[in-house]
């Protein structure tokens, strides 16, 4: 739920991500009032250390919030914290999107010199947010819709998704099916995304792969979407304002201060996006020309081989989660590292059978050595 952060002071209003800001509102109020680290803090002995915040995952939400509570609070302590004696950085390794979009386009030249965030490949968690499985979900319903009426079916998609292809859903569809058109048959002009890539500084093909082909298929199939999305927004405004009459019929017909609340808040979910924020770095992996693969997997025989051994015996879900070492990268990977828009991962969910690996720790870690070796 959208939450009006009041520990960030600024002349725009910040909403963040209720649960991860309540998390770093007690980090915050446990630096400002703990005598240990403010006597360590006020030590002229440490006047020059760094001030460095770091954190992965929910702890990397929690950074970034931090981070914004303690460049833009209020609170007498701050000083000893945040000074030009003491050079403040922070890193969010694979951060979830927990500030408003607005807020953060309109900050993002002051915050990007402090707050770095590095996100790999087809990571799922800095995608995730609320209107983004609404909008999944419409498109799963949609495709399963067309899928049950082909001889394939749903469950021919399914045993191909640990290393599923754009063009796997393409090949269950109906060929007359209209989400079908080839890119190549339609003359493309530049959309929103095609101009947020290129301001990110990289191409189409170079950050992510798209769900279905930028073709009028493409143009048909998210309109579609939209149009289930409207239809679930709907349905959820006409629910809860039943359940709102419902509490208030009685004797009075007063509305009280908890419908007012849920109604603001219903609003809010539905209004409020969130982004990531800060100076974004995007990591992919690339072939031996340079080129950004296209999928998870390499697709030569000997790692189709190992993956089908991994599904004899695991399911796709532990095999994603737990990577063993014969599903590990070879040493010889080369990667990219952009510098992206906050924009990019703003409500968009990729399919991919690295959705869960991407997002290990140990994972990142051995990319973020890769490329710093490949920069030596």
């Amino acid at each position: 739920t959208p939450h009006l952060c009041d520990a960030i002071h600024t002349d725009c209003p910040c909403y963040v991500h209720k649960g991860i800001g309540a998390c770093a509102k007690y980090v915050f109020d446990q630096l400002m009032s703990n005598s240990c680290i403010l006597r360590f803090a006020r030590d002229e002995k440490y006047r020059h250390y760094k001030f460095v915040i770091c954190g992965h995952s929910l702890g990397a939400g929690t950074t970034i919030l931090l981070s914004l509570m303690m460049k833009y609070g209020r609170h007498d302590n701050l000083q000893h914290f945040i000074n030009p004696n003491r050079p403040f950085k922070v890193f969010a390794i694979s951060p979830p999107s927990c500030v408003d979009r607005a807020f953060a386009l309109r900050k993002q030249h002051e915050i990007k010199k402090f707050l770095v965030c590095v996100i790999y490949g087809h990571d799922i968690v800095p995608r995730l947010s609320f209107q983004a499985l609404i909008r999944t979900r419409a498109a799963i319903n949609i495709l399963l819709t067309l899928l049950n009426k082909t001889d394939k079916g749903p469950w021919w998609v399914y045993r191909k998704s640990v290393t599923v292809k754009k063009e796997t859903i393409l090949e269950a569809l109906p060929a007359d099916c209209i989400y079908c058109n080839s890119a190549d048959s339609v003359q493309q002009e530049s959309s929103a995304d095609d101009i947020e890539y290129k301001a990110a500084g990289m191409d189409m093909d170079e950050a992510e792969e798209a769900l279905l082909p930028k073709s009028s298929g493409h143009s048909c199939f998210m309109a579609d979407v939209d149009a289930e999305f409207a239809c679930v927004k709907q349905m959820y405004d006409e629910k809860l304002s039943q359940q709102s009459d419902a509490d208030n019929a009685d004797d009075t017909g007063c509305e009280d201060d908890d419908d007012e609340d849920n109604r603001k808040n219903n609003e809010l979910l539905w209004k409020i996006k969130y982004c990531q924020v800060g100076d974004v770095i995007f990591i992919t992996k690339t072939d031996n020309n340079g080129q950004d693969e296209t999928q998870c997997q390499s697709g030569s025989e000997c790692n189709e081989c190992v993956s089908s051994v991994c599904r004899l015996f695991f399911c796709s879900i532990i095999k994603n989660a737990c990577q063993c070492r014969c599903c590990l990268e070879p040493k010889d990977t080369r990667y990219k590292a952009y510098r992206a828009s906050v924009d990019l991962f703003c409500d968009k969910i990729l399919f991919s059978s690295n959705l869960m690996t991407h997002h290990m720790p140990h994972v990142v870690l051995d990319v973020l050595q890769h490329l710093n070796e490949e920069s030596c």
